[in-house]
């Protein structure tokens, strides 16, 4: 009983953890898009690329406990690199558009505030549409855990 109650209370802190990560994303997505749409655009990639390095975090940190790759050789890769070597935690819109990062760090670092303007929406939409499949995807495990959980309810029952 009190290893279930440790283990639930692991679980329910995890869950915290991820409830606060998502609660930050929304925000910095929040800001990025005002940022965008009042001519800062800049700014605004600056907040969509802390949202995509989340992304890659939180799965990188799935990865990581997985014991897909260590941290160790994880931490020194470059983007591609690592989205290359998480690939199967990651939403496939970033799989199957590497560039988007080097796209965010080219926004923040080279390209003008004009530049930045004709392409912010491209990337606003890219940043949702991986929060989006992100968000789709959770739910499908939510409801495959329990469609699993259903016949072993029902067999007990019987």
């Amino acid at each position: 009983m009190r290893k279930q109650a440790k283990v639930n209370k692991l679980q329910q802190g995890t869950q915290q953890q991820r409830n606060q990560a998502r609660k930050d994303s929304l925000s910095e997505l929040t800001k990025g898009v005002l940022l965008g749409s009042h001519d800062t655009a800049i700014g605004g990639f600056v907040y969509l690329r802390r949202v995509f390095e989340k992304l890659i975090k939180q799965a990188a940190d799935h990865a990581i406990s997985d014991g897909v790759i260590s941290e160790d050789e994880f931490t020194p890769l470059r983007m591609n690199e690592k989205i290359s070597a998480i690939r199967e935690y990651l939403p496939s819109f970033i799989v199957e558009h590497p560039k988007l990062y080097s796209l965010l760090s080219k926004g923040v670092h080279e390209l003008t505030e004009d530049e930045c303007s004709r392409v912010f929406d491209v990337i606003k939409m890219s940043i949702e549409m991986i929060l989006e499949q992100k968000l789709e995807d959770r739910n499908r495990e939510k409801r495959l855990a329990e469609a699993k959980k259903q016949p072993q309810k029902t067999l007990q029952k019987h």
